[in-house]
């Protein structure tokens, strides 16, 4: 009995250990690294673009308004903020079910590049031409996107580096902030103490499930499942964007960007449009900082032409799955021999 109570002892002594790593970990502040704000109402894709006509598809639920970069020494935040994230109507698991999400990120690495994208039918400039392709999509099922329907992570030669629940990558909603949130683990990404000049590409598009891509398609005029307003000779081509909204400086520049596409009207062969994303901003002094747990901070933001709808709170902070797992594990270890103890007595 007594060699049972000094075990006992030991697994509660790591038990507690654990419990509060997990607290401190989960206090560790996360720091701005990159913000940049989008234009409101320029959720209409090349200029022309209307949304889908099922009222499920609220004003706004496709318009970025903005887009932040946080870390702390564990984890990296990607947050998409949204005019309006339009609740959850089909209960994706990761807290949304309308928008797919892409970003591309160029790190300061020497490492593989690319300048292709998972379904939009857009291509990247070489400038921005990417190391990580980070998708962010609702949830359902096992399978990765894009052929799946759980967010994925990955790099510049095609290699999934991580889906969403397992491997230190979480994605989920903020209603909140009408915001998406992706948080990844350092111990993926290559270029870490250089993330502040890292550069992105970040899109909206619509989600469907149905569809190969699971991209919402558009066609010449919206329908109930389906966007409007492209422009013909681009559907022909197979060349019109799947692209909502593109964070971008000016609603202007995302058009220029997204129209950029080539077609012959006689063969009708066309080259897809090559859009540029968002480089890391010069320093800019900041004017407050303050830091609750490790979920608020307010710093300065990178403001454009336009209003800026970055709200001054970062979202509420997930526990890494793996040290869930491992307490867990511990708890139901203690569980068995504590029941051994009960039944021996009997």
């Amino acid at each position: 009995m007594s060699r049972f109570v000094g075990v006992l002892g030991l697994l509660v002594l790591v038990l507690a250990s654990v419990m509060a790593a997990v607290v401190a970990y989960s206090q560790e502040s996360m720091v701005v690294v990159f913000s940049a704000s989008d234009p409101v109402g320029d959720d209409n894709g090349t200029g022309n673009y209307t949304y889908p006509t099922n009222a499920v598809f609220q004003p706004g639920v496709f318009d970025l308004t903005g887009f932040m970069v946080m870390k702390n020494s564990t984890h990296v935040a990607l947050v998409v903020f949204l005019r309006n994230l339009g609740g959850n109507p089909w209960e994706g698991p990761a807290g949304f079910c309308l928008q797919h999400v892409q970003i591309y990120v160029r790190t300061t690495a020497t490492e593989t590049t690319n300048t292709s994208t998972y379904g939009l039918k857009v291509v990247v400039s070489d400038d921005y031409a990417w190391h990580y392709a980070i998708l962010l999509t609702p949830g359902w099922g096992e399978e990765p996107a894009p052929q799946g329907q759980v967010s994925a992570i990955y790099d510049a030669t095609g290699s999934l580096l991580a889906k969403a629940g397992e491997s230190g990558f979480t994605v989920y909603a903020d209603p909140s902030m009408n915001a998406i949130v992706a948080l990844i683990n350092t111990s993926l990404l290559v270029d870490i103490d250089n993330i502040a000049s890292w550069k992105y590409v970040v899109t909206v598009s619509g989600y469907d499930g149905f569809e190969a891509s699971k991209l919402r398609s558009v066609g010449l005029v919206a329908e109930e499942w389906k966007f409007g307003g492209a422009d013909t000779y681009a559907l022909a081509a197979n060349v019109a964007p799947l692209v909502i909204d593109l964070l971008a400086p000016t609603a202007d520049a995302q058009y220029a960007m997204l129209t950029s596409y080539k077609v012959d009207p006689e063969t009708l062969e066309g080259t897809p449009a090559v859009v540029e994303g968002v480089p890391a901003p010069p320093p800019q002094p900041v004017t407050e900082t303050v830091t609750k747990t490790v979920t608020e901070t307010k710093t300065s933001t990178v403001t454009s032409t336009t209003t800026t709808l970055i709200p001054t709170t970062v979202p509420e902070y997930v526990t890494d799955w793996t040290t869930t797992i491992a307490v867990g594990i511990i708890l139901l270890i203690i569980g068995v021999l504590l029941g051994y103890v009960f039944f021996r007595k009997k």
